[in-house]
């Protein structure tokens, strides 16, 4: 036989031996156990030279399935540090208070006065916060920051007694009797309005008109002072902003709080010195600056610096 011959003979015989004696196929693996994870390595695809893969890529074995408790409290332990946290309340902690109705009235009519302006805070809130707006001054000026501090008092704004030139707008005089007892009937007037606006599920509380808390501009400032000085018991609380004059010790002295603001790019230089000497002198003071704030403004940063102010008054009169 010739080579030839001989090696075609060799390959046939090579080849009825595969045939005849297939490999044995390989053993079935056993499912992966549930929450356990599959390891796929970069070794075992095919990429292109220009991608690339970590040395193993780790996939959940059953990507529907929930994850366990296990599972997500490591995630929670691998978040990267500075995370925020989740957003739940601590335990323990008071239901947020409901919001009031919207179709509360925002002006309300005193009977024999001028109107009163409202931003209400919740119907389960009693706090009170009184504006006192400047000469001839915008009596709408708080809505500036009234949202600073919505869930916690509700704003009225009493008008002037006093019509400046223009006939729209108004100034005070000197009659704090008077004053008072207007406040004390648009409180009335703003309680009844949120009475009525009340249900079975948040009834209204009536507003405190015995503990108040006032604010005043400008001129304001000066009636709000005086009547701290006049009733110390009740506006144990006064916020004083862009004051013309100096406050002065004695219309503090039994034990009212008092925050002294100022505009930035107002006159404050006589503002900042009171606020010195009534600390000095024993009084609860302290001082703000509203910035970018100009004689009549509140400036972009109102809502910021009157929520310190008046946070700080609630904390120390409460």
């Amino acid at each position: 036989m010739s080579a030839i011959t001989r090696a075609l003979a060799l390959v046939a015989a090579v080849l009825t031996a595969a045939c005849a004696s297939p490999p044995a196929p390989p053993a079935p693996r056993a499912p992966p156990a549930p929450g356990a994870t599959a390891t796929v390595r970069a070794a075992s695809l095919s990429l292109p030279a220009s991608l690339s893969l970590p040395a193993s890529l780790s996939l959940p074995a059953s990507p529907s399935a929930p994850p366990s408790a296990a599972s997500a409290a490591s995630a929670t332990a691998a978040a990267p540090p500075g995370a925020p946290a989740a957003s739940l309340p601590p335990p323990g902690s008071p239901a947020p208070l409901a919001p009031p109705p919207s179709d509360l009235p925002a002006t309300v009519q005193p009977p024999g006065d001028r109107p009163a302006f409202v931003a209400h805070g919740p119907l389960t809130e009693r706090r009170v916060v009184i504006y006192l707006h400047g000469r001839c001054g915008d009596p709408l000026a708080y809505r500036a920051w009234a949202a600073a501090i919505a869930t916690r008092a509700t704003v009225v704004s009493v008008q002037g007694d006093v019509p400046c030139p223009d006939r729209q707008r108004t100034t005070w005089s000197h009659d704090l009797t008077g004053l008072d007892r207007r406040i004390t009937r648009a409180l009335a007037a703003v309680s009844a309005a949120r009475g009525a606006a009340g249900s079975s599920d948040t009834p209204a509380v009536p507003l405190d008109d015995t503990s108040l808390t006032v604010v005043g501009y400008s001129l304001g400032a000066s009636r709000a002072e005086d009547l701290t000085r006049t009733f110390p018991r009740r506006y144990p609380r006064t916020a004083l902003v862009a004051g013309p004059l100096a406050p002065e010790a004695r219309s503090f002295a039994r034990g009212s709080a008092v925050a002294i603001v100022a505009g930035a790019l107002d006159r404050r230089d006589h503002l900042q010195q009171a606020a010195a000497r009534l600390a000095t002198s024993g009084v609860t003071a302290t001082y703000l600056v509203l910035p970018g704030a100009p004689h009549g403004k509140y400036g972009p940063d109102a809502e910021r610096i009157m929520g310190e102010a008046l946070t700080w008054l609630f904390a120390q009169a409460p």
